[in-house]
């Protein structure tokens, strides 16, 4: 038995409502999918918020927060797992950067890496983590909700 996911779309085209062009749809992140789907299917919302626009599912439509003549189709599709599966794009990210070549040539970097994270937030030592990572694990979300906050993405972060 195949396995389903379902994704979710907008239509992208400069005039989303026409027919005269050729329709071009854009997947949302995987959080927004998330969140969408399950405002859908689990709570059986009309509408659901996310960041700079909200979705009608009513009217199959997202708009935006900021000018409702902003308005793009959306659509819901179930995809086999294997169809449906991509890689997950970097958070905030407007387009994913894809490196030309491995990072494995960098081994040295990682210890830097990691002795001025260490020196940053004070650790001597193993046992300090043990002690210190919930404290570190919250500063580090802080980071991502404040990092999220800066580009509008509230939601996914």
């Amino acid at each position: 038995m195949t396995q389903k996911s379902i994704e979710w779309f907008w239509k992208s085209n400069d005039n989303p409502f026409s027919n005269e062009e050729s329709v071009d749809w854009n997947r949302y992140s995987d959080v927004e999918n998330a969140i969408i789907e399950e405002a859908f299917s689990t709570l059986k919302k009309t509408h659901v918020i996310i960041d700079d626009y909200h979705i009608d599912f009513e009217h199959r439509v997202q708009i935006a927060n900021d000018d409702k003549t902003k308005q793009h189709p959306i659509k819901r599709v179930e995809m086999n797992k294997e169809e449906g599966g991509r890689l997950r794009e970097a958070r905030f990210m407007p387009n994913p950067i894809v490196p030309s070549s491995s990072f494995h040539g960098l081994v040295g970097l990682r210890k830097i890496f990691i002795d001025s994270f260490m020196k940053s937030i004070d650790l001597k030592s193993v046992n300090d983590w043990e002690k210190r990572k919930y404290e570190i694990v919250e500063k580090a979300k802080l980071g991502i909700l404040h990092e999220g906050q800066l580009v509008g993405k509230q939601c996914e972060a």
